[in-house]
């Protein structure tokens, strides 16, 4: 999916990320690439659930996965997130900055 082109593309995206479990997988996944089983323990759910929302992240095109042998390793997608010491993703449309969990409380800060 490309950048934001207008607000029914925005609205998808960010509709994609109203869910807190997807945003503590995007959040874990600034951290680097990650499989199924290491998202599933980060977050505190069974890997069938992160499936199902990383599911809704790969289609909004804001992660990415790539074969491993037999597992599935993820990646915020390169098109929304260039840097990897950034924990901003960029829709074109709007920054989403993710606060340090020891500096903030652990929310997301929106920026227009």
């Amino acid at each position: 999916m490309p950048k934001c082109s207008g607000p029914r593309t925005c609205a998808r995206v960010m509709g994609a990320l109203a869910d807190e479990t997807r945003l503590k997988i995007v959040r874990g996944l600034f951290a680097g690439s990650t499989c199924v089983a290491a998202l599933a323990k980060h977050v505190g759910l069974p890997g069938a659930r992160i499936s199902h929302h990383l599911a809704i992240l790969r289609a909004a095109g804001i992660v990415e996965g790539e074969r491993d042998g037999q597992r599935v390793v993820y990646r915020l997608s390169r098109e929304f997130h260039s840097s990897p010491r950034s924990h901003t993703l960029d829709f074109g449309c709007c920054l989403i900055r993710f606060l340090p969990l020891e500096v903030g409380t652990g929310e997301v800060e929106a920026e227009p």
